[in-house]
């Protein structure tokens, strides 16, 4: 997943590379790191004590139940995503599901305001994958006062690669918009869908979590 924000008017630009790879029943397989992201430096919420474990480099979720708790979150610093500061951003990574359980659940690139998982916290952005019966769903939602707001919704398929742009867009709309653009290729060329939403709040966000249970 690679964290990334630019200034329009000073053209800086700070990136810090991560990749999300597989999803289990109902949770995630192994996240993979690049660029000098260290995974052993966010902070691990397991109540089970055995359904995650972390590298530097690798996150690995074994036989996680929507019913129990566990995530990584890192504080990143007092309203680092945030509305109004004259910059975008944007956050890359790719997923691929291996399988997942009717009625399996998880949630990831989590952008949140409390230290907490993703299913706790009542403000914040995120992408979820879903099954229902044999319909599988990736969505954009972002959560206002603990009511969640899909976004945008897309059909997407077990077992198959996807690659994901996070944007948002500060200046389009009241409160600038997100804009999830998936992809079928890791160069991004090859265009599945594109889901998005327009802020309707100025959001201040200090967390980010690469992946949790909901």
């Amino acid at each position: 997943m690679a964290i990334e924000t630019y200034s329009a008017l000073e053209n800086q630009r700070h990136s810090d590379k991560v990749f999300l790879a597989e999803l289990e029943p109902a949770v995630l397989l192994p996240p993979e790191w690049i660029y000098g992201e260290d995974l052993t430096g966010y902070d691990e919420t397991d109540v089970a004590g055995d359904r995650l474990s972390a590298t530097a480099t690798e996150i690995t979720v074994t036989g996680l139940l929507r019913s129990e708790e566990a995530y990584y979150n890192k504080l990143m610093g007092d309203n680092y995503f945030r509305w109004n500061h004259g910059k975008d951003f944007s956050i890359e990574f790719n997923f691929n599901i291996s399988s997942m359980d009717d009625g399996g659940r998880i949630a990831f690139c989590g952008m949140m305001q409390s230290d907490d998982s993703i299913a706790d916290n009542n403000d914040g952005v995120y992408m979820s994958f879903e099954r229902s019966g044999a319909t599988y769903t990736t969505k954009l939602v972002v959560k206002d006062s603990g009511s969640e707001l899909v976004a945008s919704t897309t059909l997407c398929s077990p077992s198959t690669d996807y690659y994901v742009t996070v944007l948002f867009d500060e200046g389009t709309g009241s409160y600038g918009t997100f804009w999830a653009y998936i992809y079928s290729d890791s160069d991004r060329t090859s265009l599945v869908e594109t889901l998005a939403y327009s802020m309707t709040w100025a959001f201040f966000i200090d967390y980010f979590s690469p992946l949790s249970s909901y």
